[in-house]
């Protein structure tokens, strides 16, 4: 069923992060027709087929992509079975589907407030920007990967061929200098 048709809410009458959930979920059920709400902590989750997938969006707003996600809306999203979660970067034709369990490894190396609120932002390549001066994990396996929904053996596939984050080039001369002169 359209997620409009359940409402009386028009298009028009939408805000921008709004939009682009409906045009996610319209996206994930032409490639699925098994798209329903989970409810976990009040939060944008779906299960799309086997996948379970927790929705954020962001809007454009130049440099790069911030989006705010609680401690415990992570830990519940990596608790189910083949769970990612879509970081939808100001359009639809830039989702990242990033593996709970990837996103769980990093979060010690990703800003939050007091309150456990991490602070998560991908650049305009759409990278996830980590502590550390040009630290970034690169994702670009993950982007506009709408496969990952439709059967779930994708996900023990993107899983395996999991890399570590990428260390910025100086870290990296510096790193292999020492190994060199030890």
């Amino acid at each position: 069923m359209n997620y409009l048709a359940k409402s009386s809410i028009k298009v028009d009458q939408l805000n921008n992060a709004k939009k682009l959930l409906v045009a996610f979920l319209e996206k994930a059920k032409s490639l699925n027709e098994n798209v329903e709400l989970i409810k976990v902590l009040r939060t944008n989750t779906y299960q799309i087929g086997k996948v379970s997938v927790l929705v954020r969006t962001a809007s454009d707003l130049g440099k790069r992509y911030f989006f705010g996600l609680n401690y415990i809306n992570a830990e519940e999203i990596s608790n189910l079975e083949s769970s990612f979660v879509a970081f939808i970067c100001g359009d639809l034709s830039q989702t990242v589907f990033l593996p709970s369990n990837i996103l769980i490894e990093n979060l010690h190396q990703i800003s939050h407030d007091r309150n456990g609120e991490y602070k998560i932002n991908f650049t305009r390549d759409l990278n996830l920007v980590l502590k550390g001066r040009n630290n970034q994990l690169d994702c670009s396996q993950f982007v506009n990967n709408w496969n990952l929904l439709q059967r779930s053996e994708f996900v023990k596939v993107v899983l395996r061929c999991y890399k570590k984050p990428r260390m910025p080039d100086s870290t990296q001369k510096r790193t292999q200098t020492a190994l060199q002169s030890f």
